[in-house]
């Protein structure tokens, strides 16, 4: 298979500039065929997968080049990766869960009972969870047997595992944030005040965070207790964060991408050049990944 190459450009690059704080330079960009679905990060390897409403999945390389490359009969509207970059969770249509390998070759495809809301993968992708918008939740094994099912009082729209312990946090739209065993049983859960935009955890879940839109970014700590508030200069809509607490990245509703230290200073913000769609972080906060609804990828990072 051909491989493409994405090169980075000074077209419509000047917002780049244009910035406060140290500002990043973009390492690689990329384009997909048609607009962006979703993308995620091997957190271990630096490959994204991604997902365009072509039916499109790529998993692209460290470098930005395009590794393997698959067409599926509908749009894969979720995807996962699994930090060591050995496994791909799919989501397509409104209940086919799908695992594939690294190759993006499928290994099964399950409907599921409900509509899936969310799905994520365990650090080394032996486990697979989702929720459903009745607000069962089911944890499935790497060879497709179901581990674990558990009921929350609201759908969880947000998922993400613990690299240092066997468990999730899972949060909903509105109202509700949960840590969950890999056996089903919920370890607590904290109500919510403020609709989720989107959920970062680092691997030891000593540090979560919520993107609360005209909240900011809702801390809490890995017991669950509320570890207070970042507020930002807009509508927090996007949160990411490294691996260990050393960086955090928000995007706001106002097209504007916030680098801030784990003490909540300011790195560097930049106004977007449309809004964002995605974002992800590296493990070592150093890069983040965005993606925009046009398709175009990047990876901006500070040398």
């Amino acid at each position: 298979m051909a491989l493409w190459i994405a090169i980075v450009t000074q077209e419509n690059m000047h917002w780049l500039q244009e910035g406060q704080g140290r500002l990043p330079v973009c390492l690689w960009s990329f384009t997909t065929d048609a607009p962006l679905a979703d993308l995620k990060l091997a957190r271990e390897t630096g490959e994204v997968v991604a997902s365009d409403h072509s039916g499109g999945i790529y998993l692209i390389d460290i470098e930005g080049r395009v590794r393997a490359l698959t067409r599926l009969g509908q749009v894969a509207r979720e995807v996962a990766f699994a930090d060591n970059g050995a496994t791909i969770a799919a989501v397509s249509g409104p209940s086919s869960l799908s695992l594939m390998n690294r190759k993006l070759a499928f290994q099964w495809t399950r409907q599921l009972p409900d509509s899936i809301l969310a799905t994520a993968l365990a650090p080394y992708g032996e486990h697979v969870a989702v929720s459903l918008t009745d607000g069962m939740n089911a944890i499935y094994t790497l060879g497709n047997k179901k581990q674990a099912t558990f009921q929350t009082p609201r759908p969880l729209k947000h998922l993400a595992f613990l690299g240092t312990e066997a468990a999730l946090i899972g949060a909903a739209e509105y109202g509700l944030i949960s840590k969950i065993r890999l056996d089903g049983q919920i370890l607590w859960s904290e109500s919510l005040w403020s609709t989720v935009g989107g959920l970062a955890v680092t691997g030891n879940g000593e540090s979560i965070l919520l993107a609360g839109y005209m909240h900011g970014l809702q801390m809490f700590g890995n017991d669950g207790s509320a570890a207070g508030t970042l507020m930002l200069d807009g509508t927090a809509s996007h949160v990411g964060q490294s691996f260990h607490q050393h960086r955090i990245y928000s995007a706001t509703l106002e097209q504007h991408l916030a680098c801030l230290s784990k003490a909540g200073d300011l790195v560097y913000l930049l106004g977007l050049p449309e809004p964002l769609h995605r974002l992800q972080v590296t493990a070592m906060g150093d890069a983040v990944i965005v993606g925009f609804p046009s398709g175009r990828i990047m990876k901006l990072a500070m040398l």
